[in-house]
């Protein structure tokens, strides 16, 4: 009985500094986070800001921005992709389609989305609905080099995971023609390469 009140007491003591260890790492941690300083040009807008929590990956702070951003504005297409991208990269993907399908509602002309709508089933598995909403963002005349050379890497993602090395390393050549400073499309070139 005695010997039982020891082991009793021991694992009680044990119990205690760990969960007070648990408690002073987490204070440390709050402690750190609240640290970061938001540069103050940055905190009234929400798109800077969301790009300063990307830079940091902290995708939950993006999510509450940009959820902030969508009530404050009319036509919120640019938060809602983006926010549909978070939801994305948290393979939450029926809210990431639900997310982009309004944003496709407000603004049909835009490559973002459909290079957005392509990344989702290319994460999901579903190559030939990601090809077409891939070759869409490329087929619209308005868009961007940057949002041109990003649907050419998802292109090249697609044909990777269908094993078509040869077509994968032509577009991310093509991405890399529109955007060569981009560090990811070299390191995927240079794997591609590999093979």
């Amino acid at each position: 009985m005695i010997r039982l009140k020891y082991v009793f007491t021991g694992f009680s003591a044990i119990l205690f500094v760990f969960v007070i260890s648990i408690i002073s790492c987490s204070c440390g941690r709050l402690e750190r986070v609240k640290k970061i300083q938001i540069p103050p040009e940055i905190k009234e807008d929400k798109i800077k800001l969301v790009d300063f929590y990307r830079n940091r990956g902290d995708i939950e702070n993006m999510i509450s921005t940009l959820q902030e951003a969508i009530k404050e504005k009319d036509d919120p297409w640019l938060e809602l992709t983006m926010l549909g991208d978070c939801y994305v990269n948290k393979k939450q993907f029926t809210l990431a389609e639900e997310t982009l399908e309004k944003a496709i509602k407000i603004n049909p002309n835009t490559s973002y989305i459909y290079k957005a709508f392509g990344r989702l089933y290319l994460e999901e598995g579903e190559y030939e609905k990601a090809s077409g909403y891939l070759k869409k963002a490329l087929e619209i005349v308005d868009a961007t080099s940057g949002e041109k050379a990003h649907a050419y890497y998802e292109l090249a993602r697609l044909n990777y995971a269908q094993g078509d090395i040869k077509s994968a390393t032509r577009y991310i050549k093509m991405a890399l023609s529109l955007f060569p400073e981009k560090s990811y499309f070299k390191a995927f070139l240079e794997e591609l390469e590999k093979k």
